[in-house]
């Protein structure tokens, strides 16, 4: 499952991909500098909200950086560092 989901490779005008945030499961964690899951299930990845942008008239998107790497190394970081 994802946070939200987006296709890493479709890109807006900045240069960064993006989803709609009506898609996001919890829309109230999309705020910049939080670090969520996306892509789809198949293909998760991290990334870092850059921002919410409000298009006049259509719908509110989620700007994301994706993260290098992927979940398997960010997990086993996690794992070697967790105090239990």
């Amino acid at each position: 499952m994802v946070d939200i989901p987006c296709d890493p490779w479709q890109i807006d005008e900045s240069g960064h991909p993006w989803g709609y945030l009506y898609e996001a499961g919890r829309p109230e964690i999309m705020v910049p500098g939080a670090i969520v899951v996306t892509g789809d299930s198949a293909s998760p990845r991290l990334g870092c909200v850059l921002g919410v942008v409000q298009v006049p008239g259509d719908a509110t998107f989620v700007r994301l950086q994706i993260l290098p790497g992927g979940l398997a190394a960010y997990s086993a970081a996690l794992r070697r560092n967790s105090p239990l």
